[in-house]
């Protein structure tokens, strides 16, 4: 049977790792130049903000043309969905359908009228 247990373990596995990694994607894809550039807006901001702290005589030292502080650190935001315990709670559910039953075909060829069919039959 296709439907085993190894199977669906297997299977949900396989949609835990597609969607971490199709979901990060997108989401870095819809995130990152946004949270880079509030990066950027912050780095400058608190920059500023210690330079104004920082003595006359040493800020006249170094210089009007060049900044009093400058951050040398690299921010690289990491996008990463655990998808392992949005699924802890998956319970598999599977039923069939079958499409050429008796109750589908009348379904399929009667449409709206099957229900005045099932009426007259009962």
């Amino acid at each position: 049977y296709p439907f085993q247990k190894d199977f669906i373990n297997k299977y949900k596995a396989e949609l835990e790792n597609h969607l971490e990694e199709h979901l990060g994607r997108n989401l870095m894809d819809r995130c990152h130049n946004r949270i880079s550039k509030v990066y950027e807006e912050m780095k400058n901001e608190m920059c500023g903000r210690i330079q104004q702290l920082m003595d006359v005589q040493q800020s006249a030292a170094i210089g009007p043309s060049q900044p009093a502080i400058e951050m040398q650190s690299s921010f690289e935001p990491i996008y990463q969905i655990d998808c392992q315990s949005l699924f802890m709670g998956f319970q598999s559910q599977l039923t069939f359908q079958f499409s050429f039953g008796p109750t589908a075909m009348a379904r399929r060829f009667l449409g709206p009228r099957y229900s005045l069919f099932l009426q007259t039959l009962g």
